[in-house]
């Protein structure tokens, strides 16, 4: 039997690090926070990667706000990222712009015992991303925002508290806001 030795590179571990994540947290309901907030920075730099670092990444976390302690259910903000990503920066990206911004917010929501969850990008927007598609991007997309929407309202009538997604269009490019009920490690409906 032969031995061989493979040496991972960053690049090769961060999508070990994406399916460990998925693996392991599938059938949980809640991860903390800041689980959730790795395997986004995980994916995000490994989209960076793919485009050539094309793009920068802002992720901002509200002072006060226990990443720790305050739980989600995983995967949940993922797809917001990915269409952030594919729909709005990449065909920017492919026009030549040089200044793709995706922004995360993660803080504490409008109403008390809410979490707010922002994703923003800077880039085409909404419109053009509709005149741009080629092939199935509209259905996956479509099919992505279905699936969100289905999920809050499992969540919302499962707890019994509000949960919503709005999606605005900017000057350049999208932003769409996350309004969760808090989860709480302590909370009786772990």
């Amino acid at each position: 039997a032969t031995t061989e030795i493979y040496t991972l590179s960053l690049h090769d571990a961060l999508p070990i690090c994406l399916m460990r994540y998925t693996l392991e947290n599938a059938e949980e309901a809640y991860v903390t926070l800041e689980k959730e907030k790795q395997a986004l920075e995980n994916y995000i730099a490994l989209e960076q990667m793919r485009f050539d670092h094309g793009f920068q990444c802002v992720i901002q976390v509200e002072e006060g706000l226990d990443t720790q302690v305050v739980g989600i259910p995983p995967m949940l903000v993922q797809p917001l990222v990915e269409n952030a990503i594919l729909h709005g920066l990449r065909p920017k990206l492919k026009a030549g712009a040089t200044h793709a911004v995706l922004k995360l917010y993660l803080g504490l929501g409008p109403e008390p015992n809410t979490l707010l969850i922002q994703v923003e990008d800077n880039g085409v927007g909404r419109e053009a991303s509709k005149k741009n598609k080629s092939g199935d991007e509209g259905e996956k997309r479509s099919a992505a925002t279905r699936i969100l929407e289905s999920r809050l309202q499992a969540l919302q009538q499962e707890t019994g508290k509000l949960h919503s997604v709005a999606v605005e269009d900017l000057d350049e490019g999208t932003r769409v806001s996350l309004v969760l009920a808090m989860h709480q490690e302590w909370d009786e409906n772990d």
